[in-house]
């Protein structure tokens, strides 16, 4: 459903993704929590940019999860920040804004200024 011609359809599915993605990350079994973080990752390098929107669907809860996007998916989401598709660029900016409102209270708020003040989206 993932992979649905129609985005309402894709964007449902990745919200099941993401409940699937919580019951392996948090299980204590390392093969099942890297088989779904593999998973969701192959989203982010498909040809397709529909795949590519799906990925950002996938990781925007995640976000929520600071330690679990920082350690699996920052940098992969960052590796996109030269997407030429304008609906996936507006997603990843959303992402991006909710990413750095969680920060806020992390360490790691240089990083994420930087990243915004030198790379466009």
């Amino acid at each position: 459903m993932a992979n649905d011609n129609v985005s309402i359809v894709r964007k449902k599915a990745s919200q099941g993704v993401y409940n699937l993605f919580q019951k392996m990350y948090h299980s204590g079994n390392e093969m099942y929590k890297m088989c779904v973080v593999e998973y969701i990752k192959a989203y982010a390098v498909s040809p397709k940019y529909t795949q590519r929107q799906v990925f950002v669907f996938m990781i925007d809860p995640i976000v929520k999860d600071f330690e679990a996007f920082e350690e699996n998916f920052l940098d992969t989401f960052f590796s996109m920040v030269d997407e030429r598709v304008p609906n996936v660029r507006i997603l990843m900016a959303r992402t991006i804004s909710k990413y750095a409102t969680v920060n806020k209270q992390q360490s790691n708020k240089k990083e994420v200024a930087a990243f915004l003040a030198n790379k466009k989206i």
